[in-house]
């Protein structure tokens, strides 16, 4: 998991920034409480990710055909708002490496509380399928964010 988030970070943290959103600490910390909530009524409404959903947002070639399929079947699903988790931890890591001068990852509170979410989004899985489907949720889920406005 977190061989994922050190090859994301630095997308994840560009993708913010071009949409607005606020990247320093004290936003992603505001941003990860706002993405468990939505994590939580996706799982309380039992809005989960199929696989069908997933190979058919993958197999979209047009930008505006693949904002529509994810729109309509993998936004605001459980496995969606996990992967917004993993890319707020990994932005905010990512944040930390460039705001810090001599930057430790050992030594960065930043580094040590975004690994949580990593924690909790790893409770989360329960075997290999479901790391596949996360994994491949995170990276359409990052496509999505660099294509949409906001």
């Amino acid at each position: 998991m977190y061989n994922l988030i050190d090859q994301i970070s630095a997308r994840c943290y560009e993708a913010a920034n071009k949409r607005g959103k606020n990247t320093s600490p004290r936003g992603c910390i505001s941003s990860m409480g706002g993405e468990l909530n939505e994590y939580w009524d996706a799982i309380d409404a039992n809005k989960l990710s199929r696989t069908e959903d997933v190979a058919a947002a993958e197999k979209a070639t047009e930008n505006d055909e693949f904002i529509k399929v994810y729109e309509a079947s993998l936004h605001n699903t459980a496995t969606d708002e996990l992967a917004d988790i993993l890319i707020t931890a990994a932005t905010w890591i990512e944040t930390a490496k460039r705001e810090t001068f001599n930057f430790q990852t050992e030594r960065s509170l930043n580094v040590l509380l975004a690994r949580g979410a990593v924690v909790f989004a790893g409770n989360r899985i329960n075997n290999q399928d479901d790391v596949d489907l996360l994994f491949r949720v995170v990276y359409l889920k990052m496509k999505y964010n660099e294509l949409r406005q906001k």
